[in-house]
């Protein structure tokens, strides 16, 4: 298979660089036809993401992709190899890339993912806590795992259909809770992880959330706005590029030019002046909050995307700088502590720390994502705040392939161009109390953070009015007077600036329509090796009533968790937001929970998957086809079932629980 490239060398000047592109393109799906079927190709625009669930990183090899189609025929895409956190991929869909695939109707994707090229990097939430996942095991062989391959089959109401000379969107949705069993902490205040991997893909993407696209820019096209670059899948500064977007900008886009941030047509012209001076020069595009960022290019094979933020040179990875991404916990003059730590080092390494000293400098460059007209200081980091820190990271040099990060180095006295980028952050606290613009929180969550791990010293003013976790001020943009005491909110924003609190936090968005994940874990009695074969009392084409009575649900293994409800971010067990229903916090009836299907929700279309590592994985957007595939995996409860997750809405005063999503993980 060929790749799209539109990359030029320096030397190359606009008239040239447009024609590689136009006959690159055209050389590139002619190739890829394998000499069969001249000009029957269309481009494949492939997004991936992930829910963390309690996981705060998870460090593995992404090894291969593969599409199956109708007759047969298997198509492998080009990004293999790729080294990923899960966990940490960010709240984006990112583009992995916009190759020629061959025209047809494809059936089913094949995802591998490899445990030990390079040693995984995996840690899981506990009570705000990141543990280390010090054993992981391949619940079919009892070790631990080496590869491990899932094949799922697309929706048959939906499958991925490439048309000639046609743009076809194509998502993969790799759920991190349904696709591992976390056990109890042990002695070493590590845990064994069970890994059983199972995930989504479609063809029909849900865009609540920004798509990310990153590579190497390649021109600008100043009278059509528009930039031209090829795409690197995740955070690969080192391979070639797979596929070219055409990029549309307009006056209201947000763009950072190593480090300096414009708007419009000012930043069009800076990126535009840089074509001469980088051979390779990274660029990365944000689109829009919601919505299709690919809505205008079905009608060609140029992927058309419309971008709302740019970001090009040293405001990215690259092979010069480290980088870091985590929320600050702590500011002590110009050493900041960044709590889960997510690492991409200079030559292209993944680490985590659990905690990571950040030493800044009056040369630290500083600005916020997507906001051009403010002029940020090191005084605008403050605790509660969500960065991206690029700079030197201090590493283990040792023979272990340890990338644990000790210390980061953002000064500038090393490094010319070391910078702050502030970005959206989210909270979670019940409400105390609410005016037309402001609102008294008690805090539940900073992000993935626990309060306790927070230290607001210093955030208030002169005064020592410093933040506190039972009275946390927002500036809210909607009137939350009307609201009642006691409601769980989910506040997206910026911190403000550090020292000149209250309020805390100036938010963009309130909400108190917040999803909620149902996590049941089925552990081995009876000489069952794992699940259970009774997992429900009824399961049909309108609801699934779980048996909570069921012997399999207690824990036996001292598994973390094993039946809940959670609303927010991870399972802090805050009565708030998190319902233990075999514990303290059950739904009225503790023996029954009633799943039904949402299949009305916009937002969250409908999808319901279930499978294992040996039949691979159905999908369905109809309950009842849902249910009969779930039938043929169980072959009539004859198969243990280890696991489900779901989406949507729960109500405590009925023990029901409203489904978008389904994710059953049988044992193979």
């Amino acid at each position: 298979m060929t790749d799209v490239r539109a990359r030029t060398t320096t030397g190359a000047r606009n008239g040239l660089r447009y024609l590689i592109y136009g006959f690159g393109l055209l050389l590139a799906l002619l190739g890829a036809s394998c000499g069969s079927n001249i000009f029957s190709v269309g481009t494949a625009l492939v997004t991936i993401h992930s829910k963390p669930g309690r996981f705060t990183s998870y460090v593995v090899i992404l090894t291969d992709i593969q599409l199956t189609r109708q007759d047969g025929n298997v198509i492998e895409l080009p990004f293999l190899n790729q080294r990923v956190d899960l966990a940490n991929i960010g709240p984006s869909l990112n583009l992995m890339g916009a190759p020629p695939v061959e025209i047809g109707t494809y059936v089913s994707a094949s995802l591998v993912f490899d445990y030990t090229s390079v040693p995984p990097v995996i840690t899981v939430d506990q009570g705000g806590t990141a543990l280390t996942a010090d054993k992981l095991l391949d619940e079919a062989t009892g070790v631990a795992p080496t590869t491990q391959t899932i094949t799922v089959k697309f929706d048959p109401s939906h499958p991925f259909v490439v048309n000639d000379q046609k743009t076809q969107e194509l998502n993969f949705n790799i759920d991190l809770e349904a696709s591992n069993i976390v056990g109890a902490p042990d002695a070493n205040n590590g845990v064994t992880v069970t890994v059983k991997p199972i995930w989504n893909v479609t063809a029909q993407p849900n865009y609540d959330r920004p798509v990310y696209a990153r590579g190497l820019y390649v021109t600008t096209d100043k009278n059509n706005n528009k930039i031209i670059m090829n795409v690197r899948p995740l955070k690969d500064i080192i391979d070639n590029p797979f596929g070219a977007i055409s990029v549309n900008v307009n006056d209201q886009t947000y763009y950072n030019v190593n480090g300096v941030a414009y708007t419009g047509a000012a930043g069009l012209s800076a990126v535009a002046s840089l074509q001469n001076v980088y051979a390779y020069l990274p660029i990365a595009v944000y689109g829009p909050p919601t919505g299709n960022p690919f809505s205008n290019e079905q009608q060609g094979v140029e992927a058309s995307f419309a971008a709302t933020q740019v970001y090009v040179g040293t405001s990215l990875e690259s092979t010069i700088e480290d980088q870091v991404t985590g929320f600050i916990s702590a500011v002590n003059g110009t050493t900041l502590t960044m709590q889960n730590a997510a690492l991409f080092d200079h030559v292209g390494n993944l680490g985590f720390a659990k905690s990571l000293p950040i030493t800044v400098g009056t040369h630290t460059i500083v600005s916020v994502d997507g906001n051009g007209s403010v002029t940020p200081s090191l005084s605008s980091v403050s605790v509660g705040q969500v960065v991206t820190v690029l700079g030197i990271a201090t590493e283990p040099n040792n023979a272990s392939a340890d990338y644990t990060p000790t210390a980061f180095d953002a000064t500038a006295t090393q490094l010319s161009g070391a910078q702050i980028r502030l970005q959206n952050s989210q909270l979670f606290g019940t409400l105390n109390s609410g005016t037309a613009n402001s609102a008294s929180l008690n805090l539940v969550a900073l992000g993935r953070v626990e309060p306790t791990n927070v230290q607001f010293a210093g955030t208030g003013t002169s005064g020592g009015a410093d933040a506190t976790t039972a009275n946390y001020v927002v500036a809210t943009p909607t009137d939350q007077s009307a609201t009642a005491a006691g409601t769980l909110l989910m506040v997206d924003g910026m911190t403000n600036t550090f020292g000149q609190g209250p309020p805390y936090f100036n938010a963009t968005a309130v909400t108190s329509t917040i999803q909620a994940q149902l996590v049941i874990e089925w552990t081995a009695t009876g000489g069952n090796k794992g699940g259970s074969l009774s997992p429900f009392t009824s399961a049909d084409g309108n609801s699934i009533v779980v048996n909570l009575a069921d012997a399999n649900l207690k824990a036996s293994d001292g598994s973390l968790g094993n039946a809940y409800v959670q609303t927010g971010p991870v399972p802090i067990q805050n009565s708030s937001y998190y319902s233990n229903l075999l514990g303290s916090n059950p739904p009225p009836n503790p023996t029954q929970l009633t799943i039904v299907y949402n299949t009305q929700d916009p937002q969250h279309p409908p999808l319901f998957a279930v499978g294992n590592l040996t039949a691979g994985a159905l999908l369905e957007s109809t309950p009842s086809s849902f249910i009969a595939d779930f039938q043929t995996i169980s072959k009539s409860n004859t198969v243990a079932i280890r696991k489900l997750t779901a989406y949507g809405q729960y109500d405590p005063t009925t023990g029901t629980f409203s489904a978008t999503n389904i994710t059953i993980n049988a044992y193979q």
